[in-house]
């Protein structure tokens, strides 16, 4: 029989010779099955080395993040038991300034305190030192920007001091906010300061937020109050019209009317500057056309409602002495016209007089000679002339008169033998010519009831009388006084 290992391997198809891959598997079949073997095993080995590890990976990264949760709530232990213990001190009636303010500095500088807790013990810090609060607010910088500081609290407690508000200063009611003028000027300082950094556009947020019903609380605000807003603003607008950078100064203007309202309002007076003749005829034409922009404001019925335009006849009166008639045609407009929002700046032209709230030499003889005689005369010449007359768009001059009359009695008679006194005398024999001198009896009326409101004022009123008050520290000295 024959040895079956001698026999030839069949061949392909149609008795074609085997192929050499087919040799190579026929003969060596074993080894390939180990190969295989080995490479599966290999393959399935790395795999499950591959498995475990990112078992081994999920596992470490889940300690390490137990462990990062853990030293937080750890971290956050030990910071409420840091701030209790703090804020003991913080919230203390002691005398020890220096020891409230080192506290209070390290907390905000390491971020223990939020910024509004920051801003109101700092706050309560400028009551007794000024530059403490002043280093504090500084120092409150959010990193992580998860809070914005809260600049409407640095608002909230900026008050502008009597010299401020009416050109004169007095101890009175109405000025007890004095005592709280070197906080509020260093805090209009900071303003200035921060204005320069990366807070700019969370201040401006005050007077022009372009956020979802940001604009129309903006506006709000600036109309209710401008005059607040104009003190805070000051010493930025100020520097920028002190280091002539009038760019960014026209970029603060065109951000919204109200900061414009604002620009206006802040560098429209220039008491008590002091600078070179050249520097000095740049910024007062810049202070100009503040002034006529200012005027322009009074006219505006569309953005400035009544609450606005009696801050800006506030603004008037009180910077009426730098003006230089830059707001006679204004005012005597508003007297003219029937504009809506006019009996609200009428009457607070009434009460600054009636209660002297301004610079009695210079501030009432102008209004007096430039803008109120001038209207009571227009008035009076039309009602002589045409007595039945009715205008359309203008109020009837017998209404007219009456405003213009009511306001003269709260000024002080021209002295005899002034420029101002002839056309006084002028008036008043034309008011006697009017019915029966009806005006010109009303003018002494008012002008007694005046005097008496004065030397005893009503409840309302003495919480507002300045004519009687004695002079502050704070008043500058003058020949008047």
């Amino acid at each position: 029989m024959a040895d079956p290992r001698l026999q030839p391997v069949d061949g392909g198809k149609d008795g074609a010779p085997p192929s050499k891959f087919r040799e190579f598997v026929t003969h060596y079949h074993s080894f390939i099955q180990t190969v295989v073997i080995g490479l599966g095993g290999i393959l399935a080995t790395v795999a499950y080395q591959a498995k475990q590890s990112q078992i081994a990976e999920e596992q470490a990264l889940a300690q390490i993040k137990n462990t990062e949760i853990t030293t937080n709530n750890q971290w956050r232990i030990e910071r409420a038991e840091v701030l209790s213990k703090n804020l003991q001190v913080l919230s203390g009636n002691g005398d020890n300034t220096v020891e409230r303010y080192g506290v209070l500095l390290s907390l905000t500088r390491g971020e223990i305190l939020d910024p509004e807790l920051a801003v109101s013990y700092a706050l309560q810090l400028g009551e007794r030192n000024t530059e403490y609060m002043r280093s504090v607010l500084l120092n409150i910088n959010d990193r992580e920007h998860k809070y914005t500081k809260p600049y409407d609290e640095l608002l909230h407690n900026y008050f502008p001091s009597c010299l401020q508000r009416f050109g004169v200063a007095r101890q009175a009611p109405i000025c007890r906010s004095d005592k709280w003028t070197d906080r509020s000027q260093v805090i209009a300082e900071v303003i200035a300061d921060e204005m320069a950094g990366d807070n700019r556009d969370d201040i401006l947020k005050l007077i022009h937020d372009p956020r979802e019903g940001g604009a129309d609380a903006a506006a709000r605000r600036v109309r209710t109050q401008a005059p607040r807003l104009a003190g805070l603003f000051d010493p930025y607008l100020e520097g920028l019209l002190e280091h002539n950078q009038l760019d960014e100064l026209k970029r603060f203007e065109q951000l919204s009317w109200g900061a414009r309202l604002i620009a206006d309002m802040a560098l429209a007076d220039s008491s008590g500057e002091v600078v070179s003749d050249d520097e000095a005829d740049a910024r007062n034409r810049v202070r100009a056309e503040h002034r006529v922009a200012l005027a322009a404001a009074l006219a505006d019925d569309k953005e400035c409602d009544g609450s606005c335009k009696a801050h800006v006849v506030d603004v008037m009166l009180t910077s009426a002495p730098a003006a230089a008639g830059a707001y006679d045609q204004a005012l005597s407009r508003l007297l003219e016209g029937a504009r809506p929002g006019a009996a609200a700046a009428i009457q607070q032209l009434h009460s600054r007089l009636l209660w002297c709230q301004l610079d009695g030499a210079t501030t009432a003889p102008w209004l007096r000679d430039n803008v109120l005689v001038p209207v009571a005369q227009s008035a009076a010449a039309q009602l002589i002339k045409a007595p039945a007359h009715k205008g359309d768009d203008r109020r009837a001059p017998e209404a007219r008169l009456a405003d213009a009359v009511r306001l003269l009695a709260l000024t002080p008679e021209p002295r005899p033998g002034t420029p101002a006194r002839a056309p006084w005398d002028s008036l008043m024999a034309t008011l006697a010519r009017i019915d029966n001198g009806k005006h010109e009896r009303a003018l002494i009326d008012a002008r007694r009831w005046a005097e008496a409101q004065r030397k005893s004022p009503p409840a309302k009123g003495r919480a507002l009388d300045l004519c009687y008050a004695q002079d502050s520290e704070n008043a500058p000295v003058t020949e008047e006084n």
